[in-house]
């Protein structure tokens, strides 16, 4: 008996978002997540389509109740079904999760998560297929350098600032900023 090359496809599409995502390619990952979900979808496999949500939560930075909703689903996917995420997967929802308390209120967030919890599995697959209307994928999964530039600029790589010890330093900062700000990258 012939097996069925659909969920290699799923799991294959999958961990290329992944890769793409860390690699702060955003709209390629949303592409290649939502290709995995569709597949997923039509043997409503709850597994895969939870771990295309996530992803598909990564790169929906610029709404972020969106995101929020798409972490609720899921959650609920995958215990429906009683499963867990992986533990690398885990550190990665955290992550975003953390992100997304530092941007919304405590009120907004719980109010997302809980609404995208109560979603069905064609509602949640609906919301997540739905093509966003702008695109700002967060920087990466595995981001270590974290900037706020509202307000004093604050750069944190690997969790600790980093301080400016003189102008040239301060002017480094900036430049930083200034090419994150404006990809590709214009220089001299």
């Amino acid at each position: 008996a012939a097996t069925n090359p659909r969920p290699a496809y799923a799991f294959l599409a999958n961990a290329r978002a992944r890769v793409a995502l860390a690699r702060g390619e955003g709209d390629t990952a949303a592409r290649l997540a939502r290709a995995a979900l569709t597949e997923s979808r039509t043997r409503r496999d709850s597994w895969f389509s939870a771990r295309s949500l996530r992803i598909l939560a990564f790169t929906s930075t610029h709404d972020l109740p969106r995101a929020a909703k798409l972490l609720g689903a899921a959650d609920t996917m995958l215990r429906t079904i009683g499963a867990r995420m992986l533990l690398h997967e885990r550190t990665e929802h955290d992550r975003l999760l953390t992100t997304l308390s530092e941007s919304l209120t405590q009120e907004d967030l719980e109010s997302a998560l809980h609404e995208g919890s109560t979603l069905s599995y064609d509602e949640a697959c609906d919301l997540a297929l739905a093509e966003p209307s702008s695109s700002c994928p967060l920087p990466t999964v595995n981001c270590q350098l974290l900037i706020h530039d509202l307000g004093p600029l604050n750069i944190l790589l690997a969790g600790q600032p980093l301080a400016p010890d003189g102008r040239a330093s301060q002017r480094a900062r900036e430049l930083l900023v200034f090419l994150l700000a404006h990809p590709p990258g214009p220089t001299k």
